[in-house]
């Protein structure tokens, strides 16, 4: 029987720590990057929001699952090395022809060979060999991939004509927008131009009968002074005797009594007020330019999965 040799799955001295924590893995959870941290209490502390986490080594977002952290994929192979502690194979064995460690099987044969018995009795065309069967699956696989990345590629084109199209939309919207907006402020600059203008010809018509009070009230004040004056200048004519001047008396008298029967009429008058009383009473007024509508989208289409042959 082959002696044993133990192969360890870490370096010499190394455990199995959880980076976050530096304790042995519990639970442990993958990313999307590809490291793995214990989901209690690691990764629910170091998780940002409620939709993504960035990995403490590489800060590469994940998105969480709708039904939270614990639906993340579990390292079993993780698990499994710490639960199963290091391995022990036994030594691999030579070919006795040409020395070399037998890597291959050869299932037409079936024998163990190894890379030079390709060359020597056990060829890809004419046996059934690990590496025949690796051919036979890389066919099927590159086309696979190549069929990915054609249709990638073509859902690429897609969402960049998708992009061009939604921004010419939204240029569209946004200009449509402020043509409506533009409107709604014109209608109101005309509202407000034809509440000022109507004001002002209602307010016309009025305003001329303040300027016919103003002007009696004004000649009334003038005949006052030319009057008083008149009297100032008799008393001064009087102290100069001047005895010629003794007939103004009489035109003063009846100037004074013509006046007073007019100031007296004029004073009781009323002070003229408009003949229409103007309110502005303000609507509640929103102008309503619009709304924006969210249509929906079409279910997404489920690719096709390409076949690869199982052995």
């Amino acid at each position: 029987m082959a002696e044993a040799t133990e192969i360890r799955l870490e370096p010499a001295g190394r455990t199995f720590r959880c980076p976050v924590c530096l304790e042995t893995f519990k639970n442990p959870k993958v990313l999307s990057c590809g490291h793995s941290f214990c989901l209690e209490p690691c990764l629910t502390h170091v998780k940002d929001n409620e939709n993504f986490l960035k990995c403490p080594e590489c800060r590469v977002a994940t998105q969480i699952p709708s039904d939270g952290l614990e639906s993340l994929p579990t390292n079993f192979s993780l698990l499994r090395a710490i639960n199963e502690g290091p391995v022990s194979v036994p030594d691999r064995k030579v070919c006795d022809e040409h020395k070399k460690v037998l890597q291959l099987r050869c299932y037409t044969c079936e024998k163990d060979i190894c890379s030079d018995c390709l060359e020597n009795g056990h060829s890809s065309e004419e046996h059934d060999t690990d590496a025949s069967r690796v051919i036979d699956v890389i066919g099927p696989v590159r086309r696979t991939l190549e069929d990915f990345h054609r249709m990638m590629s073509e859902k690429l084109a897609a969402v960049v004509d998708s992009e061009a199209a939604e921004e010419h939309k939204r240029i569209k919207t946004a200009q449509s927008i402020e043509r409506s907006a533009e409107l709604a402020m014109c209608n109101i600059h005309d509202m407000k131009n034809a509440l000022l203008q109507n004001l002002n010809d209602i307010s016309e018509a009025d305003a001329q009968q303040f300027v016919v009070e103003k002007m009696r009230y004004q000649s009334l004040m003038d005949n006052a002074e030319e009057l008083r004056n008149r009297v100032n200048s008799l008393a001064d004519a009087m102290d100069s005797r001047e005895l010629e001047r003794l007939d103004d008396r009489k035109y003063i008298e009846r100037a004074v009594v013509s006046l007073y029967n007019k100031v007296i009429p004029a004073y009781e008058r009323p002070i003229p007020k408009k003949t229409k009383v103007v309110v502005f009473i303000p609507n509640k007024f929103t102008a309503d330019i619009g709304e924006l509508k969210i249509a929906p989208r079409p279910p997404p289409r489920t690719p096709p999965v390409a076949k690869i042959r199982e052995y």
